[in-house]
């Protein structure tokens, strides 16, 4: 266990841990609103794709192929749950 010379220096390495992990905190919630944008517009695409094959602008075959790159686009932000959940926050199911 680290000794510390005296309470002050104790309360400032306490200080800088704290401020440290408040950084932290701003980034994380800066890129969870980054994913959060990027699904969305994912999601937006992949209706789009579908209304597009819905109207026979498309083929099957083309449909297929552009949902599927954007499922990988999807799995890009890690496929895990946490990554559902912010799908779903869309309004898609993952």
């Amino acid at each position: 266990m680290l000794a510390l010379s005296d309470e002050s220096d104790f309360e400032d390495r306490v200080q800088t841990r704290v401020e440290e992990l408040r950084r932290d905190e701003t980034d994380a919630e800066g890129s969870i609103e980054r994913i959060k944008r990027e699904l969305g517009r994912i999601a937006e695409e992949r209706q789009w794709v579908i209304t597009q094959a819905r109207k026979r602008s498309i083929t099957d075959a083309d449909m297929g192929k552009q949902l599927a790159g954007l499922d990988a686009q999807r799995e890009t932000f890690g496929g895990n749950s946490r990554t559902k959940v912010c799908w779903s926050a869309t309004g898609q199911s993952g």
